[in-house]
Formats: structure tokens, sequence, C-alpha cells
């Protein structure tokens, strides 16, 4: 007996496992080495066949072993004596018979059939490369596909997105660009809007065009444009800018920029990009806006002062009337060779002059219009030509300018007289004792709201015909702030102590439903030009009325005397009473009413304020019809008769008189009155 082993089933499982993977490397070594190498695993396989039978053979499995093993000496028997124990070594003998049988009948093959074998090892491990290769390549593909599936969706998305933003910038009313930054911002990328905007296409003023935008913006704007976009790239913001361009078709529009620099990763200034849209039609509709808020304004002044100046002209007409009738009276009552009666006249001349201030704060409220009719512009003018010789400087050198065939104006001749005086008075000035030339200019022309608009005092005028008149002159000329300034009361460039000059002119025109502009720049010249309303009817003569004087007639009865200034009651009072009246006074429309009502048979004549404390006359007026439909009534008032025939118009005025008036002017209106109680005076047409 050998020496004795002591194996567990363990043990004895893993020894066979081991002895077969050697078999299994030798056999592998025999079957694809060459003929030495598989001598030498055959070689190993037999020691190793030998050495696992020998081991089995010298086994002894005792009462030791069992004790040993933990099992009873029946079951190692039972153990030793099953199948695979005890036919293992005999099988495993016997297929390492076999393998090395068939490893020599293997090398005792023909050459050509060993390498058929061998091809068929190397495509047995090609088909094994290829098949891992081709499911390589499948999941490759398979992976390329999904990616080329998303470039297409990420292309068809970004087509998209190019769609919509080029249908989007396509109906945009505007040009979005990106641009060099240099003054003649040279396009990199335009926007289909361009053509609306400039008038050309995208070829002629985008990449490789032959325009430049820069060269569109108007030369004036072109440095405030540029400091507008340095300012913003500078302070890296957003720039909004508003400036003129002038189009393809030479036409200038207004247009609204907002943009911003564009920077790379490094902080350089790559291109400038943003957005142009035409604003012009806001930016007029801006203009006519201030405009109309500026024509407001000037109306709104124009009416206060108006106001103003029609109470003062009023309350100061009041005190006129005391001093023109009281030096009348004076008069009358002193003899031809008094040395008091040269003085009176001064007084005279004075309150005459004064009344004269009255007439141009009239004039400037726009109520100073006495005598209207058709008047011939042409021959007015031609009738103060002399007037105008005696007024102007030496150096001064008159023309004249008519135009044939004139229109007629519905005008007071005296008050456009006293327009024409004052703008060559002012003409006149303007040379500053240098020689220069003024020059008067009538003609007629067809006026649309677009050129009215752009007139002084164009409170809605209709379009039509108007005749106008034009004073030029080469002399200082004036600047904006000036031009802005000549229409308020008391202003003037000259020495103080002025009148209202150019502002009674502007009453005046106001008054005539006209209006006035004036074309003037520092250093050329100033025009001032005067539109009027053109009529159809035949113009009349210029002159003024021939003055009136109270002569020796007499008359008898009572009048009412209705007035809220004490002097102007007591002066009429002394004077009706001196022609044969008897005088009873009212201090407003009030107690007129009331003092008429108590005698109206009485009373042959009303001489009544228009503007009165109480009840005014318009409103006494009416009273008195009431209590008697036939009255005589006489109206006197500081405005003109203009504006008393609109308010008084088919209701019977027996005459009509303007403060100040004199007593011989009071006695004649009266008489008027008193002898054609069946017509009246504004119906008439008379004027005093």
């Amino acid at each position: 007996m050998g020496t004795f082993h002591y194996l567990t089933p363990t043990t004895y499982w893993a020894l066979v496992v081991i002895w077969c993977a050697i078999l299994f490397f030798c056999v592998r070594r025999l079957w694809r080495r060459d003929i030495a190498s598989s001598l030498l695993s055959v070689l190993l396989i037999v020691l190793t066949i030998d050495a696992l039978r020998t081991l089995f053979e010298s086994v002894y499995f005792g009462a030791r072993y069992s004790a040993f093993v933990g099992w009873l000496p029946q079951e190692v028997y039972d153990f030793l004596n099953r199948p695979e124990i005890v036919f293992l070594p005999k099988a495993v003998h016997l297929l390492a018979a076999i393998a090395i049988f068939a490893i020599i009948l293997r090398r005792w093959l023909p050459r050509e059939e060993q390498e058929l074998l061998r091809m068929r090892d190397y495509a047995s491990q090609l088909k094994a490369l290829v098949d891992a290769r081709t499911q390589e390549l499948r999941e490759t593909n398979e992976a390329l596909h999904r990616d080329i599936e998303r470039r297409i969706e990420v292309e068809t998305a970004l087509k998209e997105n190019q769609r919509a933003m080029a249908t989007l910038l396509s109906n945009l009313p505007g040009l979005a660009y990106r641009c060099l930054n240099t003054p003649d911002y040279p396009m990199t990328f335009t926007s289909e809007g361009c053509l609306a905007l400039t008038g050309y296409t995208v070829e002629q003023i985008g990449p490789g065009g032959t325009i430049n935008y820069g060269d569109l913006v108007i030369p004036e704007d072109r440095q405030a444009v540029w400091d507008g976009v340095q300012e913003g790239v500078n302070n890296r913001r957003t720039f909004t800018l508003t400036y003129r361009i002038r189009t393809a078709d030479a036409v200038e529009k207004w247009v609204w920029e907002q943009g911003c620099g564009i920077f790379n990763a490094e902080g350089e200034l790559e291109a400038l990009e943003g957005f142009i849209t035409d604003v012009t039609a806001r930016k007029r509709a801006e203009e006519e806006r201030s405009r109309l808020e500026a024509q407001v304004q000037q109306a709104q002044k124009l009416e206060s002062l108006g106001v103003l100046a029609g109470g003062i002209a009023h309350d100061f007409n009041n005190l006129l009337v005391g001093i023109l009738g009281n030096a009348d009276l004076a008069l009358d009552e002193l003899g031809p060779s008094s040395p008091a009666r040269a003085t009176v006249q001064e007084i005279v001349t004075a309150a005459k002059r004064a009344a004269e201030l009255t007439r141009q704060l009239l004039a400037y409220s726009g109520k100073g219009r006495f005598i209207i009719g058709p008047v011939d512009i042409n021959d007015l003018v031609r009738e103060m030509a002399h007037l105008l010789d005696v007024s102007i400087s030496k150096k001064a050198l008159l023309r004249y300018n008519f135009a044939s065939g004139l229109p007629a104006v519905m005008a007071d001749a005296s008050q456009i007289r006293q327009i024409v005086m004052n703008l060559i008075v002012n003409a006149s000035e303007a040379l500053e004792e240098k020689s220069g030339a003024i020059v008067i200019t009538t003609g007629v022309m067809q006026c649309d709201r677009d050129y009215l608009k752009s007139m002084h005092l164009d409170e809605d005028l209709p379009d039509g015909l108007y005749v106008y008149f034009e004073v030029s002159d080469t002399g200082c000329g004036m600047d904006a702030e000036t031009r802005d300034r000549i229409f308020d009361p008391f202003f003037t460039t000259k020495f103080t102590g002025r009148g209202l000059g150019l502002a009674a002119v502007l009453g005046i025109v106001r008054g005539h439903n006209g209006a006035i502009k004036v074309y003037s720049e520092p250093g050329r010249g100033t025009t001032f030009k005067v539109l009027l309303p053109a009529v159809e009817t035949p113009a009349a003569c210029g002159h003024e009325p021939h003055a009136v004087t109270g002569g020796a007639w007499r008359g008898s009865g009572t009048i009412l005397l209705v007035d809220d200034e004490p002097t102007v009651r007591a002066l009429g009072t002394r004077i009706l009473q001196r022609a044969g009246f008897e005088v009873i006074t009212a201090r407003d429309g009030r107690e007129a009413v009331d003092l008429f009502r108590a005698q109206p048979d009485t009373i042959v004549c009303v001489l009544l304020d228009l503007t009165m404390p109480r009840l005014g006359g318009e409103d006494a007026y009416r009273e008195l019809r009431r209590i008697r439909p036939d009255v005589c009534v006489v109206l006197s008032s500081g405005y003109n008769e203009q504006e008393v025939s609109q308010r008084f118009a088919g209701k019977k005025l027996a005459g009509f008189i303007q403060k100040p008036y004199r007593a011989a002017v009071l006695l004649e209106t009266i008489r008027r009155a008193l002898e054609s109680p069946g017509d009246t005076a504004i119906e008439r047409g008379d004027s005093l």
C-alpha cells in the first residue's frame, strides 16, 4: 500500500476539474500548434492521466479517513462505489486516448485537408469577427441614423425659423439692418423693408450694393446721428435717434432708429444692429399739434389782450367824450380873438390823437372796423403814395409792383391805410439810415388749407381767392426769437415809447378775416405779406367821408340820455340842452327802462350806451321796444358800427355814434334819427 491520501469529495472533484482544464489546454495546443508543440502536449496529457490514475489507485479510504471527514465507514464505502467514482478514471483514460488518436489522425491527414480544416477554423474566427464588426457597424449605423434624423430636425427647425424671421421682417413697416460702424454705414444685412423706406432695393443698399445708408441721411443731421450712435456704442447701451433721410425719389422722410453695438468675445465691436422705421406722419402730426397749440395760445393771448384793449378803449373813450365835448363847448363860448382859443384847440388836437390811440386799441381787439365796403388795394396804395414818400428815410427807394385786374376786398379803407403806413414805417426803420429799397407788391392768389396753416391768424380760414399786398425791405432782418414777438403790444427792437404798431396791424387783419405772414432772416431783409378775402363786388372810392358839422340846427322834446359814465352824462346834457332839448339821464339800463316806462310818450329819443352795469344796452333796447315798438333809439359805444350792426341787424335801430364823439357829430346823429323815423341808420349804411 502506498501513502495514505485523505481526500474529501470536494477535493476530489476539484482535482478532476483541474485535470480536465489541463487536458483541454493541451488538446487546444495540439490542435493549433505544429508537430513539436503537439508532441509536447501529448506527453503532458499522458503524464497527467497517469498521475491521476496513480492518485486514484493509491487512495486508501479507512476508518481514520472516515473519522477525519466525519463520515461513517459505510458512507465512505458507498461513496467510493458510486459509478462516477469507479468509472471516472477509466473514462478519463478513454477520453484521453480518443483525443490523442484524433490529434494523431489530424496530423496524418494530407496537407490539403489540414489546410481546409485550418481554413474552416479561420472562417469560423473570421465569421465571428465579421459578426462582431457587423453588429458594431449596425449599432454605429443606427446611431448615425439617429444623429442624421436629429440634424434634419434641427435644420428643418432652423429653416422654419429663418422663414418665419424673413416673413416677420418683410411684414414689419421698416428696415432691420446690420452695418459697420463707419460714417457711411455700409450694410451687411438689410430686410425687404428697405425698398418701402428708402426706395432702394436690397441689392442696391445691402451687401455689395452701390448705395451706403449714410449717404441717405440729410447732411445737416449726419453729425447728430454719428454722435448719438457713438455715445450708445461707447456706453454699450441702446441708442435711439430721430433724423431725416432723402429717398431714391428725392422725398424727405423723418425716421426713428433704435439699435445697439454687437461685440465679440474679446469685447471688440463687430457691427451695429437695429431697426429703422418711417415716422414722417407722426412727426408731421406732432408739428401740426405744436402749431395748433401755438395757434391756440396765440389766439388766447390775442383774445385776452383784445378784451383788455377793448375795455381800456371803452373807458378811455368815455374820458375822451368829456374832453372833446367840453373843448367844443369852450370853443363855442370863446370869441375868435380870445387868447385861450389856441390853447383849447391844442386840447382838441391832443384829444384827437388820444382818440386815434383808442382806435388802435380797438383794432388790436379785432373790433376796429368803422366803414366796411369794397376797396381796391391798388387805388388805396396809389392815393397814399405822397404820404408814404414823406414817411420813409431819405436814403430809401420806394418802388411799387401792382398786379392788374385785382379783385376788391371788403374792408375799412382807413384801417387798411393804417396797415400800409405801419408796415412802410417799420421797413424804413429796418434800413437803419442806410441806403436800401422798399417794395410794395400787390396780387391775387388761390390759397388752400396747407398754405393758410403757415400764416399768422389762421383761424380756420376757408380755401379760396385772396388778395395780398407785400411790403419788403432790404434792411437788417430779424431772427426767429424776434419774429415770434413782433406782434406783441409795445414790443420793439428800436427805441422805447412806441405805440401798438404791428400789434394793431395784427388786430386789423384779424378783424378783416385775413391772415399775415412774415419772411425774414438776419441780414437778408423782411417781407410782410397780408392776405384779405377777395370779393366780386366792384371797389368803391377809398376816400374817407367828410366830417359832419352841427350847423345851427335845433330840436325840441325830451331826450333820455343813458350812460354809466357821469362825465358823458353831464356833457351830453349840456350839448343837447343848448340845442333846445330837455334831457333826463339814467346811470344804467335798468334805470332807463323804469324812466321810459313812466313817460313813454314824452320821450322823443333815447341816447343809449351799449356797455353798462346791471342791464346792458342790448337788453335795455329790447325792453324799451316792448314798452313802445316805435321808440327812437340812438346807440353810442366805443366799439365800431360793424360790431353793433351784427347785434342789432333788423331791430330798427335809429342811429349809431361811436365814442369819443364831438358835439356837432352828436347833434347831426340826433337830427338824422328824428327826421327819418321810418328808416334806420344801420339799414341806410350811414357812417358817422
